[in-house]
């Protein structure tokens, strides 16, 4: 049943043109007794790189009709769970990352329409223990906020099965660098 199952998936994915690897996957079935079988494969998908430019042919073929119109959604790609804030000069965005390192994508904007991505927040392998986990798991819904009275920055989240945690900074260091001055 199990091998079968696997047959099916393959050749759908050779049909549609789609190519899929299941080794990080945890596949049920029943052996020839009807004993319910669980195959875990205990390793999880590690990704070197990913990188998402946002130029699809979408932006070519459908230009904006004035300087006054912007696309939504303002950020192309996969950002999930964005949580905003200001410190009066820069609105400043997060984003989850689930499992993939560097962790939390910061971007900041003047006008809450134009961002550009400064870094990650968490951009050391310490800040980030990801050990074990699998693609939907990892960093969820950071949230992120300013603190005027004492010029403080606060970004809470959740690593899942390691817990919450909160970063304060008083001023935002994103891969080695202050992004305060940061030119739009």
């Amino acid at each position: 049943m199990i091998q079968q199952t696997l047959n099916v998936l393959m050749k759908a994915a050779i049909i549609g043109g789609l190519f899929i690897v299941i080794g990080a996957c945890n596949i049920a079935g029943t052996d020839s007794e009807g004993t319910k079988v669980i195959i875990s494969d205990k390793a999880a998908a590690n990704f070197d790189y990913f990188h998402y430019k946002g130029q699809d042919d979408f932006y070519t073929n459908n230009p904006l009709p004035g300087e006054d119109y912007f696309y939504n959604p303002i950020l192309p790609g996969w950002y999930s769970d964005p949580s905003i804030c200001t410190d009066g000069e820069y609105y400043f965005l997060v984003t989850s990352s689930f499992s993939y390192f560097p962790g939390v994508p910061l971007f900041y904007s003047k006008d809450m329409v134009n961002w550009r991505q400064a870094g990650h927040i968490l951009d050391r392998k310490s800040q980030l223990e990801l050990d074990g986990q699998r693609v939907s798991e990892g960093i969820f819904a950071p949230a992120i906020s300013y603190n005027p009275h004492n010029e403080t920055y606060y970004m809470i989240t959740t690593n899942i099965r390691k817990g919450n945690f909160l970063l304060k900074r008083k001023t935002l260091l994103v891969n080695g660098q202050t992004l305060f001055g940061c030119p739009m």
